[in-house]
């Protein structure tokens, strides 16, 4: 018969019980599984046949365990032999059977059977026990059974999953050296889910990409961190270089990819006009782009380096000027982003020669005639380091080595170069 899990002890079967289990077909899983039956007449009345097939376990993260045993009860239990067989499934699939022979325990004793499985070997799903009970007599012509001498029990099943990981935020590649910028972060948190077991999980890194994308912050840990410490290949979205995985003393976790972000350009969005007293002001916006359609990065750290400053058509003009926008950016009062604005301007003073113009005061005309200095300009994102002595935005006159910062020992991710130039009655790049 199949036990639904009801006890019953004390009373004599009146009629036969009709054996209902197919081996090897798991069928009923009751929460107890406690099957009797009794013999009919002296001198073997008065014993019992119990069998359980016990919940199934986790022994580790790595194994789970099933257990069953036939036990003889009452005062005359030592006319009888304890026998058992059991089979271990995983999703409903025998994944471990007994010896073809079944187990038998000493007279009146007791018989049992454990099933392990490794997990890493046998993978997640659902583990159950059924279990063949039997009780053989010693004296069959003098110990008849009521009913059956055999029965079975099913197991409460055990779901077991593969740890999980998730991460904090998106990491950026912010450049060598660079872990923050603002709202931004080279470096995420990496947490697990150990789905029932109790070890500290051991993080690795899967595959030669993962290992040249970045690095782990530990690796024997309940929480790591992954570092980027360089952009995808060819700055591609969607690639995820990076495959992670957590072991919980062996049990792999599912494979956790990891996408890495990167600020690739900037993009013209729009140029404000000032009109100081004397002289001229010319506010360019761009927006910072990253790597994935759609991402504009705002609240970052840039900076700016200037090389090959020139001044033309005999002018005393300072060159290049200072770009406002750095180290921080700047809100955009059209909809409250921050965005990069840099600020280019000259303001009259008696003593710059030629006086600079009101905006639009000269037609805004760029021959080589109204041109007053000139710079190459490259922008990074991610530190507002710009390679400079004093790690500043260019400052001071043209021979300072503050000014215009080192393209050799700036920080950040390079996104634009261009020529930035001062005319009469504005400026441009």
């Amino acid at each position: 018969m199949v036990n639904d899990g009801v006890e019953w002890f004390g009373a004599v079967c009146s009629q036969a019980v009709t054996i209902s289990w197919t081996p090897g077909q798991v069928s009923g899983a009751g929460s107890e599984n406690v099957i009797s039956t009794q013999p009919s007449a002296a001198p073997c009345a008065d014993a019992n046949l119990w069998g359980r097939s016990y919940p199934v376990i986790r022994l580790d993260g790595n194994a789970v365990r099933g257990y069953a045993e036939t036990k003889i009860l009452g005062a005359n239990k030592q006319n009888y032999v304890p026998s058992i067989r059991s089979w271990f499934y995983r999703n409903g699939v025998v994944i471990s059977a007994p010896i073809p022979s079944p187990t038998n325990g000493p007279a009146g004793g007791l018989a049992d059977i454990t099933h392990t499985a490794t997990l890493e070997f046998f993978g997640p799903g659902t583990y159950q026990t059924q279990t063949l009970h039997e009780a053989i007599p010693l004296y069959p012509a003098s110990c008849p059974f009521v009913g059956s001498n055999s029965a079975t029990t099913v197991s409460p099943s055990l779901e077991v999953q593969r740890p999980r990981i998730s991460m904090g935020v998106i990491p950026y590649f912010l450049g060598a050296d660079v872990l923050n910028s603002n709202a931004y972060s080279s470096q995420t948190t990496l947490t697990v889910d150990n789905k029932g077991a109790s070890e500290v999980p051991v993080w690795t890194l899967i595959g030669s990409s993962s290992a040249q994308h970045g690095t782990l912050g530990c690796a024997n840990c309940n929480t790591s961190s992954f570092r980027a410490t360089r952009a995808p290949q060819g700055n591609a979205c969607g690639t995820f270089p990076v495959q992670v995985k957590a072991s919980l003393n062996g049990f792999a976790s599912e494979p956790f990819w990891i996408d890495i972000r990167t600020p690739v350009g900037l993009e013209y969005l729009k140029t404000e006009v000032v009109y100081p007293v004397g002289g001229w002001e010319n506010w360019i916006w761009y927006k910072v782009i990253g790597n994935c359609p759609g991402d504009e990065m705002t609240n970052v750290q840039m900076n700016e380096v200037f090389v090959n400053a020139q001044q033309h058509n005999g002018s005393n003009w300072d060159a290049p000027l200072l770009a406002t926008a750095f180290p921080q950016m700047r809100v955009d009062e059209d909809d409250g982003k921050f965005r990069l604005r840099d600020t280019l301007y000259e303001v009259a003073t008696p003593v710059k020669f030629p006086q600079p113009l009101s905006p639009g005061a000269n037609f805004n005309d760029e021959s080589s005639a109204s041109l007053m200095t000139s710079a190459l300009q490259y922008w990074r994102v991610g530190s507002t380091y710009n390679g400079g002595p004093g790690g500043d935005p260019a400052v001071g006159n043209p021979t300072d080595p503050n000014r215009g910062g080192n393209n050799a020992t700036a920080k950040g991710v390079l996104v634009r170069s261009n020529s930035h130039y001062h005319f009469l009655d504005h400026g441009r790049h």
